[in-house]
């Protein structure tokens, strides 16, 4: 393979079939990425499982090579591959090695199975065979559920043995049974019935659970009474069961204390049938307490399981008939079947999916041939932003916006960080600016994500990196830093003479009011204010101001003012433009992939006509422009037919009075110097 030279650097070109293969003799260092990162990349998810064999959520060139090698070994060539085709044709698989062979024998069985009369698979059958397979019965997940079994004895005994050992979800949801469970149902079942024969014998034969509960329950009172029973009677505790007596006899209808009476009673309910007296004896008590042990012991030993749920001959049916095992293990051989065949699948998934991808995969990671190419999309872009009348389409992934802009600040790019919402949540992209103007950009600006699968969301502006734009924005920078200085210096001057003229206004009126003396002519003083506002005083402080004004625009020479201002102003633009220009040419796209987790081997400088590839604005073609006047002017007549007769009075009056300052400049002069 030669390689050929891309942005100044020699890289592997993929421009026929034949070159696919051949990257494989490509040494690494020649490729343009060492790693990339497997979040940030718009393909086919299960493409980039297939593609990150290690699953660590990085590409490496080893992890290419494997892709490349698996294709050589499946199909005879890579036209597919350079088509990005989504069908293979059976001829196509290799038949002189054990890949090619196994997936022809899959994409053949599939298509027999879908009953398609092809003599190609596509990703679509191989997909749809996959979710026919997973939705049945056998879907290689070593679980059967009951509905699966055709027999009905069967099924029933599938049935029962969930009832007893409890069921499996497969991977649809459904209840069933592995093979652990029915292997291991018998041998637990002979273990129940076994422990339900060692029953041990108590006198509670009816209900001997309820019975040895009971008596647990009332156990600690009943030793404290007959302890009491020997004790003298100041040491007695306050809270008994009942009161002692020297008989050391609890009588089964004597009072007994409220906090024990509704276990004593139903322990009396049990006891009392099995009784010759209504008395309770510390002989008695010690045999029943230690029946009851006895059997607590053998109720916790009890295997786990839902036997009782069945009747003991059931359960004796299902261990003698060995042919319900059997046959029920057939079901788990056949799902392992199928399991193998659904792993063949696969197998062939990896190889479509390979095919459609691994163009576009190569040429944004070997190459990054998508990235200047204005037809095509690089796998590393994210997708489109619509803001600002404009359409961003180099935008990239960012997982850490700090790292992130202290990356990609060598880059030389104007990068907007937008936050994008989606349903899924959040992300945050970084988006390259380019173009002939900055526009109306600024935190918090609204705009539209379209991601590569058309869909679109909200999104906003919530960082900057600034960096020029173009070399006319450059070049007028000194320009806007003049004009805002003299915006400065003129409302600084506007508001000193504002004070000057409030101040002249209020010594006039503080002198006129100190002359009056009733209240006829505080009245006149309150006139004269307004006369005084109105009239002379502030007549006298703008003519003041004006003349102040033009006696320092008239003692600045225009010469002067082109010689000594113009120059400095046109060097800085100058330098400041070869410095944008050098920023502008050198402008690398490399930091920015680094910052989102990319391994670059070689500066991607991003070239002058390329700002038209990652910036669009609005064109008009002049096919569809409709040739008549702008419609607003249409809307302003009905509402203010005499706005602009209005407002080109208002400017040829401003000119005249101009043209009239300019021939009697030293005349106004001249007034102003006597007053």
């Amino acid at each position: 393979m030669k390689l050929r030279k891309l942005n100044g650097r020699y890289q592997p070109i993929i421009e026929d079939a034949d070159d696919i293969f051949s990257i494989l003799a490509v040494e690494n260092q020649h490729w343009s990425a060492n790693c990339s990162p497997v979040e940030g990349i718009s393909a086919d998810p299960a493409f980039l499982r297939f593609l990150d064999e290690d699953n660590n959520g990085r590409i490496l060139p080893f992890e290419v090579r494997l892709a490349l090698q698996w294709l050589q070994e499946a199909i005879h060539n890579a036209t597919g591959v350079l088509e990005e085709s989504d069908e293979i044709e059976l001829s196509q698989f290799r038949s002189d090695t054990a890949l090619g062979k196994l997936l022809r024998e899959v994409a053949e069985h599939v298509l027999e199975n879908l009953a398609k009369d092809s003599h190609s698979i596509c990703l679509a059958d191989v997909r749809a065979r996959t979710q026919i397979l997973q939705a049945g019965a056998h879907n290689g997940d070593g679980v059967i559920p009951p509905t699966a079994i055709s027999d009905p004895r069967l099924q029933q005994a599938a049935v029962d043995i969930i009832t007893v050992m409890g069921g499996t979800k497969d991977i649809n949801g459904q209840v069933g049974i592995d093979e652990k469970t029915i292997i291991g149902f018998p041998e637990q079942s002979v273990k129940w019935l076994a422990w339900k024969q060692a029953e041990p014998p108590t006198r509670f034969t009816s209900q001997p659970r309820y019975a040895t509960l009971a008596i647990a329950k009332v156990q600690p009172a009943v030793d404290l009474f007959f302890s009491c029973c020997f004790m003298p009677p100041e040491t007695l505790p306050p809270d008994l069961l009942a009161k002692p007596n020297d008989q050391a006899v609890l009588m089964l209808n004597e009072w007994v204390a409220p906090t024990y009476r509704k276990s004593w009673q139903n322990f009396c309910k049990i006891i009392t049938p099995h009784l010759s007296k209504h008395q309770l004896t510390w002989d008695l008590w010690e045999a029943l307490w230690h029946e009851t042990q006895i059997y607590q012991q053998w109720m916790e030993s009890e295997p786990k399981g839902g036997f009782a749920n069945l009747p003991e001959e059931r359960l004796e049916e299902l261990i003698q008939n060995t042919e319900y095992h059997k046959a029920l293990l057939q079901y788990i051989v056949e799902d392992a079947d199928s399991a193998n065949q659904l792993s063949k699948l696969i197998d062939l998934e990896k190889t479509l999916l390979l095919q459609i991808n691994l163009r576009s995969f190569l040429s944004s990671y070997v190459n990054f041939s998508h990235f200047y190419d204005p037809t095509k999309q690089s796998l590393s872009q994210q997708g489109s932003v619509l803001m600002d009348g404009r359409i961003f389409n180099l935008s990239v992934l960012v997982t850490d916006r700090k790292t992130h802009k202290e990356r990609s600040q060598n880059s030389g790019f104007f990068l907007l960080y937008i936050q994008v919402i989606k349903p899924a949540g959040t992300i945050e992209i970084a988006t390259a600016v380019t173009g002939e103007k900055r526009g109306d950009l600024h935190i918090g600006k609204k705009g539209v994500f379209i991601a590569n699968d058309g869909q679109e969301y909200p999104a906003h502006v919530v960082d900057i990196l600034d960096n020029p734009i173009n070399i006319r924005e450059a070049f007028l920078v000194p320009f806007s830093s003049v004009k805002i200085f003299i915006q400065k210096r003129l409302e600084k001057f506007s508001s000193q003479h504002e004070k000057q003229l409030e101040s002249s206004v209020e010594n006039s009126l503080i002198d006129k009011e100190m002359v009056t003396t009733n209240v006829e002519s505080a009245q006149e003083t309150k006139m004269n204010k307004a006369a005084l506002l109105n009239g002379g005083v502030t007549f006298a402080a703008i003519s003041s101001s004006f003349a102040y004004l033009i006696k320092t625009l008239s003692s600045i020479k225009l010469t002067q003012l082109v010689t000594v201002t113009l120059p400095p102003l046109l060097v800085v633009s100058v330098l400041s433009s070869i410095m944008a220009w050098w920023k502008l040419h050198r402008r690398d796209l490399g930091p920015i992939l680094e910052a989102s987790g990319w391994g670059i081997n070689h500066p991607l400088y991003a070239p002058s006509w390329a700002t038209r590839v990652f910036t669009q604005g609005p064109l008009v073609p002049k096919s569809i422009q409709a040739k008549e006047r702008d419609l607003l002017i249409g809307y302003q007549k009905s509402v203010d037919p005499y706005g602009r007769p209005k407002r080109y009075l208002i400017g040829i009056t401003l000119l005249i009075m101009g043209l009239l300052v300019y021939l009697y400049f030293d005349q106004l002069m001249d007034a102003f110097d006597k007053k």
